[in-house]
């Protein structure tokens, strides 16, 4: 986790799982809002270049 960029869609799910497998539902509500807001801010792409 700690080599993925700040901000990653992927660093929030993780994160809310755990917060989710330990029962900590209002973590879980909060990491979901922030990734909400985080991803907006993504440009649209593509990994694969023509």
């Amino acid at each position: 986790m700690y080599k993925l960029e700040q901000g990653h869609p992927a660093a929030y799910s993780l994160l809310s799982k755990i917060h989710g497998d330990k029962g900590e539902w209002a973590r879980v509500i909060e990491l979901r809002k922030m990734m909400e807001i985080e991803t907006k801010k993504q440009k649209a792409g593509s990994w694969i270049e023509a």
